[in-house]
């Protein structure tokens, strides 16, 4: 029985550890989200603002361009989406840029659901453990 006691207070421990790196990886997620919306606040606002056929242009859209795979690469973007890069030569860097910037952020929501998704099962578990050992 002792043994069996030592292994649970062990699995209640990895548990603990594992839902404090969970908590430290959706802080992570969340200060990088804060940061993008302080430092950058332009390239949190163009998909908002672009909803309403204003474009803005980001100092960064020069930097983003020249490390942007999409850039290199127009075959990486869907037919309409380059369709759409063409129509609009003197903002294409922009768009592309703008395209870029949303796949991120739509990235980092996935992550962060991603993430509070694991919490939460690693929460519901060390609570069914503990009614267990209860």
């Amino acid at each position: 029985s002792s043994g069996w006691m030592s292994s649970s207070g062990e699995v209640q421990k990895r548990a603990a550890e594992a839902l404090a790196e969970v908590d430290r990886k959706l802080a992570l997620v969340e200060g990088l989200a804060e940061r993008v919306a302080r430092d950058h606040p332009e390239d949190v606002a163009s998909p908002f603002v672009g909803l309403h056929g204003h474009h803005l242009k980001s100092p960064l859209d020069k930097n983003a361009t020249s490390t942007n795979s999409t850039t290199k690469n127009p075959k990486l973007l869907s037919k309409t989406q380059s369709e759409s890069i063409d129509s609009q030569s003197p903002n294409s860097v922009a768009t592309v840029s703008l395209f870029a910037t949303r796949e991120k952020c739509d990235r980092l929501r996935r992550q962060g659901v991603v993430l509070e998704g694991i919490a939460k099962r690693v929460e519901s578990s060390l609570q069914r453990g503990l009614r267990r050992m209860e």
